[in-house]
């Protein structure tokens, strides 16, 4: 078994082992997923660091690109809720502000827009991704792996799937992590700012 298949399974297992133990656990649900996502990064960089997608020619660079890749990608998304609102009446983007802003806090950004973006690009792209990619074409591995990443979502299925779309292509793009890491943790924290400056 290669390095990432290894990564894969022991991340999997980790994820399960976390699971079970929630009910049994006395912590907010938010900083138990902290917990998991940072023992799985430790795992899949302890396993398979050189296949999971961390390592860039220049990383500031890259996360530079996902800076402009989020900030393209963002008025993209405002743009066609405006046409969407300005064509049928009805905003898209309201189904993902309908509960109001996410309480903020300082679990929430290490958890929701940290150390979960950064493990499941890990994961996603860097470990599946890559292990597909190397028997299958792009064509192929972007939505298998968009869909397994959405799957373990909750809420709309479309946003997360859409997410592991522009994640999948951006690793493909740059051959790294970085990017989409940027892109992956911004849209996170627009969930949490979307309501405040979109109304």
């Amino acid at each position: 078994m290669d390095r990432a298949v290894r990564a894969i399974v022991l991340v999997c297992a980790v994820e399960a082992a976390f699971r079970l133990a929630s009910p049994l656990v006395p912590i907010d649900v938010l900083a138990w997923t902290l917990v998991a996502r940072v023992v799985e990064a430790a795992c899949i960089l302890a396993t398979a660091f050189g296949e999971s997608g961390i390592k860039a020619a220049s990383i500031p660079f890259e996360l530079a690109v996902g800076l402009g890749a989020s900030a393209a990608f963002g008025c993209l998304v405002l743009l066609a809720d405006a046409a969407w609102l300005a064509l049928f009446g009805v905003r898209p983007l309201a189904a993902l502000r309908a509960g109001g802003p996410a309480t903020f806090t300082p679990v929430y950004l290490s958890a929701a827009c940290l150390a979960g973006p950064f493990t499941e690009e890990l994961f996603f792209r860097g470990l599946v991704y890559g292990r597909l990619r190397k028997v299958f074409p792009a064509w192929a591995c972007v939505p298998v792996t968009a869909a397994a990443f959405a799957s373990l979502h909750g809420g709309l299925p479309l946003v997360p799937f859409t997410g592991g779309v522009v994640f999948a292509l951006l690793f493909e793009w740059r051959q790294n992590v970085w990017p989409g890491f940027v892109v992956h943790a911004a849209g996170n924290a627009a969930l949490w700012l979307l309501p405040l400056v979109w109304p």
